[in-house]
């Protein structure tokens, strides 16, 4: 908003400084032709000044969108990205699942009734993980009570 303000007040004086010599030579001209052609160039550049500025303003008020809106899409990509990476860490024994599985985990996880059967499906898939680990020959971390 400041900048707006100092260049309205900067344009006004182009236009004041451009406006001056022109109605000077106007009055020293008295009523004649002469005074009207250059109060008529003032007013044309006045005019041209102003279009000058409104379009100064329009570009820099896209230009400010434009970057807002790629902050956006940066924030809400990270925002995703944090979101994968949080779901995949979630789930006990992810990196020995293929995405498939984990999305079929997910769902029944959603699915289930209550808690004792969320409970149930997380030691079923906790024993399951750790048996797929040892025929991998792969060590996994103790299961958190709290991980899921």
């Amino acid at each position: 908003m400041l900048y707006r303000e100092i260049i309205g007040v900067v344009a006004t004086s182009l236009l004041l400084a451009i406006a001056s010599p022109a109605l000077a030579q106007g009055q020293g001209q008295g009523q004649d032709q002469g005074q009207g052609q250059g109060q008529g160039q003032a007013d044309r550049d006045m005019t041209h000044q102003m279009d000058k500025t409104q379009a100064m303003d329009r570009d820099m008020d896209q230009d400010r969108d434009q970057t807002k809106d790629k902050d956006q899409d940066q924030d809400r990509d990270q925002d995703r990205d944090q979101d994968r990476i949080h779901q995949d860490e979630a789930i006990y024994g992810s990196a020995l699942m293929t995405a498939e599985e984990q999305n079929r985990y997910r769902k029944r996880l959603e699915q289930a009734d209550g808690e004792q059967e969320k409970a149930r499906i997380r030691a079923e898939h906790q024993n399951q993980m750790q048996e797929r680990a040892r025929q991998q020959g792969v060590e996994l971390p103790e299961p958190e009570p709290t991980s899921e």
